[in-house]
Formats: structure tokens, C-alpha cells, sequence
């Protein structure tokens, strides 16, 4: 018999931030947290690792992090000047990463991490689930922290958006199991 491992299921809404789908409210930034003016970069601010961790935060020091899903609700057909602009990494900020944060050009480590990848397409459904590659981060725990999730190419700059326009709001649903 399989061991099953205690997974916790962990969602970041961006309309948790704002709703708004008016390109003038951006850049924002209230108690929940901040977009820039493209939401290109959303930050969750003061997400309560601890609480989410429940009694695995007394028992583990190590966790595994999963995307398990991102989805979008307008059409993908709104952003991006080519479609380079629609080949995403999506790196994440603020948990302290171990061991997949290394900067060829530097020669060191960074605190982000890139958790998937994906290409946009040009389909016009009402809610797009993004078919991203799944990457495995491990981050060490801590009590709370900002959560910041950035959007860029392929080549590691931000995304070239047409005049009047900015990328669909996103949800990001994840999956940590603890390290064993």
C-alpha cells in the first residue's frame, strides 16, 4: 500500500487584489496587496504561511510546491504585441526558496523561483485554463510573508503590451506537501 502524504491546496486570486477590469485603476495597491499598471507583477501581501501550513508547520521545516493550475476568465486575444509576449515564465517572490534559484549570469542565487511556464493562445472561451509545465519549487517555512508572482518572456523581461491594453486577471491554484 501507497503512503499517502498530506497535501494542502493553496489558491491566489488576483480579484482577491482587485476586480477591476478598467486599464485606468492600475497600477494599484490596497491592504490585500498591489498590481502594476500591465498585471504583469501581482503581490499578495502578508499571506499567512503558518496558518495555511496548519499542523505540518510544527512538524516539517521543508515544503514542496506544485502549480496545479492557472486560469484566466477573459479572452487571451487582448495582450501581447507578438507572440513572444504570450510565452510566459512565471517567477514567484517572497518564500525563501532552497535550491532552484540560481542566476547563470550572476553566478548566485535569487529569491524567486520560476513555478511554470506557458505559451498563450489566441482562443476566445470565457475561462482559460493555461497549460502550463509543471515545475516542483521547494521553499523553507515562515510565519508570513508577500507573495509576489511576476509575468515575463522567455528572453527574462516583462511582457510588450499594446497601447490600451493588459494581460487577464489570473488565479493560481497550487499544491504543498511537506518535505519528509
Amino acid at each position: 500500500m501507497e503512503f499517502d502524504v498530506q497535501k494542502i491546496n493553496f489558491v491566489l486570486r488576483e480579484s482577491d487584489i482587485s476586480t477591476s477590469n478598467v486599464i485606468g485603476d492600475y497600477p494599484l495597491s490596497n491592504t490585500k496587496g498591489s498590481i502594476n499598471q500591465y498585471r504583469t507583477s501581482i503581490t499578495w501581501k502578508a499571506v499567512n504561511i503558518k496558518n495555511l501550513l496548519g499542523s505540518l508547520y510544527d512538524q516539517y521545516d521543508l515544503f514542496n510546491l506544485d502549480v496545479s493550475s492557472i486560469a484566466n476568465p477573459i479572452p487571451t486575444t487582448l495582450f501581447g504585441v507578438t507572440d513572444n509576449d504570450r510565452c510566459i515564465h512565471f517567477k514567484m517572490a517572497g518564500l525563501d526558496w532552497i535550491f532552484n534559484t540560481y542566476n547563470t549570469t550572476s553566478g548566485n542565487t535569487v529569491n524567486e523561483a520560476i513555478i511554470s511556464n506557458t505559451r498563450f493562445t489566441n482562443q476566445t472561451t470565457a475561462i482559460n485554463l493555461i497549460n502550463y509545465r509543471k515545475m516542483t519549487t521547494t521553499f523553507r517555512k515562515c510565519i508570513t510573508t508577500d507573495i509576489t508572482i511576476n509575468l515575463d518572456t522567455i528572453n527574462g523581461n516583462p511582457p510588450n503590451m499594446n497601447a490600451g491594453t493588459i494581460f487577464p486577471q489570473l488565479t493560481f491554484s497550487f499544491r504543498i506537501t511537506p518535505v519528509l
